[in-house]
């Protein structure tokens, strides 16, 4: 069995045809990305391994979920940033001796500045995936 979905050439006016095969393949992607989420939901709450079955309220969540939490993707610049912000996380840790901060002052200058610089990706990095 298969279920058809028909759009009403009065919302298409003015469309090319190239235009409207545009349309097809992406409401078809998005119905298929909405079926699979509506899915995800089913598994969640079929906790018993029955045979599944979607309900209206799932395919309103998956509904809701689709138009609503698409996470952004992420520029080069952000990737960057969050790469830094661990490695100097792991920098920072590698540093940490008090022996070391108690003998030279100039270790101890570098070990705030790179925690200053730590601190700022971080915060940039987590402002930004906002």
């Amino acid at each position: 069995m298969t279920t058809s979905i028909s759009i009403p050439d009065s919302d298409l006016e003015g469309f090319s045809q190239h235009a409207r095969d545009e349309i097809v393949k992406h409401g078809e992607a998005y119905v298929k990305e909405l079926i699979k989420e509506a899915y995800r939901l089913e598994a969640s709450k079929n906790l018993s391994g029955g045979p599944p079955e979607v309900t209206q309220s799932m395919v309103v969540s998956a509904s809701h979920y689709q138009q609503n939490y698409q996470p952004a993707a992420k520029s080069k610049f952000q990737k960057f940033l969050s790469f830094a912000t661990s490695l100097l996380g792991l920098l920072i840790g590698g540093m940490w001796d008090y022996d070391k901060f108690s003998q030279s002052a100039q270790y101890l200058v570098l070990f705030i500045v790179i925690l200053c610089l730590g601190i700022a990706a971080l915060t940039a990095s987590l402002t930004m995936d906002r």
